[in-house]
């Protein structure tokens, strides 16, 4: 049996009451169509929405994009005008220190030479340094193998080289300047009297006539006359390597010898005799420029209280006064 409503329509006139049947499907599919237009209409405002929004979002991340991109470019071309200062740095650098450019210090060898000074000078030695690549170079290149940042922002197989070169010898640079100072903290460079403290030079080195038997012979050191007691130091850091008693000394007394890094020796003779050496000064011992070593006497073959100071270049005796670059006889 088929349900229907019957709706009653009353208008004014002279129709009368009018009456409208409606079947109760017809009326369900009426409300089910109503209700999928209705939830269309919902979706569909949606969908605009959510396109509106995205592109508006779009829109605001490609505008962030352009700005940072723009950034970038100013960075990098920051960056450029970095790396040729440091060039021009690095020139000035070598120009200091005396080292060859680039291009002349073979890049095959993968080594950086440095020349000595001449005899009259600070004394200095060839050298050679072995180099790797360090870690900060391997960076560069692990960053750089596609040619461009990690943002997309390109760099020219020139920038790659000029920064990979830049760091390299920079490396070098660094690794010849701690050689040079410790070099430099190993030659002996002062005179070996205590600062302030009265001396004169007695006796150079060389042949002179011996003030005991009056004949021509060799002299290997100089002799600096001072009072008895006086403060001897050391030239340069180095190590304790001898350290003579009067029986062991022979000529000199009581002496001290010291090895200062890989070419220089220095000896001390005819110490004081009663209070010769340093407290602490023993066979093995750390000294530094400057520190009390002993003190000077006249024991040993002597005619006066003095210090005997030999200086030695890979074992050779040569003259201690080019080496005094702060002689200032007092």
């Amino acid at each position: 049996m088929n349900k229907s409503i019957t709706l009653m329509l009353m208008t004014s006139g002279s129709r009368g009451v009018r009456k409208l049947e409606i079947s109760a499907v017809a009326l369900w599919l009426g409300a089910v169509a109503l209700i999928a237009v209705f939830g269309a209409g919902v979706w569909g405002v949606t969908r605009v929405y959510q396109t509106y929004t995205g592109a508006q979002q779009f829109h605001e991340e490609y505008a962030a994009l352009v700005t940072e991109h723009a950034q970038m470019q100013v960075s990098y071309a920051a960056l450029e005008t970095q790396l040729a200062t440091l060039e021009a740095l690095e020139e000035n650098v070598r120009h200091v220190l005396g080292l060859p450019g680039p291009a002349d210090e073979g890049a095959d060898s993968g080594t950086l030479h440095r020349g000595g000074g001449n005899a009259d000078s600070a004394p200095g030695e060839p050298a050679e340094l072995s180099l790797s690549d360090s870690s900060q170079a391997a960076d560069i290149t692990r960053v750089t193998d596609d040619n461009e940042l990690s943002d997309g922002i390109p760099i020219s197989d020139e920038s790659v080289g000029r920064a990979t070169r830049l760091l390299k010898s920079l490396e070098r640079i660094e690794m010849l300047t701690v050689n040079e100072i410790q070099d430099l903290a190993t030659t002996p460079t002062v005179t070996p009297i205590g600062e302030g403290e009265p001396y004169w030079l007695a006796s150079g080195f060389g042949m002179r006539n011996s003030p005991f038997t009056q004949r021509r012979q060799f002299h290997g050191g100089l002799d600096l006359s001072a009072k008895a007691g006086t403060p001897v130091i050391a030239p340069a850091d180095g190590v304790v390597t001898e350290v003579w008693n009067v029986k062991q000394g022979g000529l000199l007394g009581n002496a001290i010898k010291i090895k200062h890094g890989q070419r220089y020796e220095t000896v001390f003779g005819h110490l004081n005799k009663n209070n010769p050496f340093a407290a602490g000064l023993e066979v093995g011992a750390q000294v530094t420029r400057n520190q009390v070593i002993g003190y000077v006497g006249r024991t040993g073959r002597t005619t006066g209280d003095h210090l005997h100071y030999e200086v030695r270049d890979n074992g050779e005796r040569v003259n201690p006064y080019r080496f005094l670059l702060d002689r200032v006889e007092r």
